[in-house]
């Protein structure tokens, strides 16, 4: 059998009959709504003849608005022209196209909005000429998934070439940190050995350092002048134990903490309590200590004992207190002497 057979059957006429009753079946309504896709049937002037439901609700015009018209109407008006163009070509050469043809195509909604279609045509051969049935797909949501995808693709190899290069970068800098690892970790040593003889080494100040939560972690021996406790006897300990059991009652330590956290500095004078129960007022500095992304490590106090001078400044306010009343009495005996 010779192979042109097939596709010479295909390309010639049908009956007058035959082509009639072929048409008129296509373009009846119960087959074109059993399409999924939007059909619209023109003939090969590109005068639209029919219509689906499917092809009302894609472009938003009723089947009365369509039919009659130029296909050319669901076109945007910026691609009428090549539009016309390419019918006038397909009306010369007719050919069955599939989906998916590999072609940029889009169709116009009556409100002028655009949107990309897939395009199937199936020429059919009539009485006084062919008709051709345009089967129109909206592919607006794989469109957006491909763009999503695509800018996903170039985000993906942007942040791998910054990652990449970020991990040369981090690479260098920790080859170079090694090198200097040892020294600095001696350096430090060295620094903090040297503060702890610096604050051992006072004593008339209390160098006290307590953790988030008010447990001692440190106490110098200035502290241990001060309040009678040894290191051994108040590390671990709640530092509410140094306050005077009116202000633990009234919840004063917490309050400090909060207020040093919140103000990162808190400053007063106030009643202190040595071992054995006795009292010494007190200068106290509390200090919120915070490293470099500003996370609480704890708290240091400077404390010093100030009863001395607090006994002086009583005496100080006594006597005061007696010249008020004598001059208050001298005033009042010179009154008296004047009324007499």
């Amino acid at each position: 059998m010779d192979r042109r057979t097939s596709a010479d059957n295909a390309a010639a006429p049908l009956p007058r009959a035959a082509t009639k009753s072929v048409a008129e079946t296509l373009l009846s309504n119960d087959l074109l709504e059993a399409v999924p896709d939007a059909v619209v049937a023109v003939d090969g002037s590109g005068q639209i003849l029919q219509v689906n439901s499917q092809a009302e609700r894609l472009f938003g015009y009723s089947k009365g608005e369509l039919v009659g018209q130029s296909v050319e109407r669901l076109v945007p008006a910026r691609l009428r022209p090549a539009h016309r163009d390419h019918r006038e070509g397909f009306a010369r050469q007719t050919r069955n196209r599939p989906m998916g043809a590999g072609l940029e195509l889009y169709g116009m909604r009556r409100d002028g909005s655009e949107f990309p279609v897939e395009i199937s045509l199936s020429p059919l051969p009539m009485e006084n000429g062919r008709l051709i049935l345009s089967a129109i797909r909206d592919i607006s949501p794989r469109k957006k998934i491909e763009e999503e995808l695509r800018k996903a693709n170039e985000e993906l190899d942007q942040r791998v070439a910054e990652r990449t290069s970020e991990l040369e970068q981090t690479a260098a800098e920790l080859r170079a940190r090694i090198v200097l690892h040892e020294e600095a970790e001696c350096q430090l040593r060295r620094s903090e050995e040297r503060f702890r003889l610096l604050v051992e080494g006072v004593i008339d100040y209390c160098i006290v350092m307590v953790d988030p939560e008010g447990k001692v972690v440190s106490w110098n021996k200035g502290a241990e002048r001060t309040y009678g406790l040894v290191a051994d006897e108040i590390i671990g300990r709640d530092l509410c134990c140094s306050y005077t059991a009116d202000d633990v009652e009234a919840g004063v330590p917490a309050q400090e903490i909060k207020l040093a956290q919140t103000d990162g500095r808190l400053e007063k004078e106030c009643w202190r309590v040595k071992k054995g129960g006795s009292r010494f007022w007190a200068n106290v500095v509390m200090t919120a200590l915070r490293d470099e992304t500003d996370r609480l490590n704890g708290f240091s106090l400077i404390v010093r004992d100030m009863t001395d001078w607090y006994k002086l400044q009583e005496q100080v306010r006594q006597a005061q207190k007696l010249d008020a009343i004598g001059r208050l009495a001298g005033g009042v005996a010179h009154d008296f002497n004047t009324c007499l």
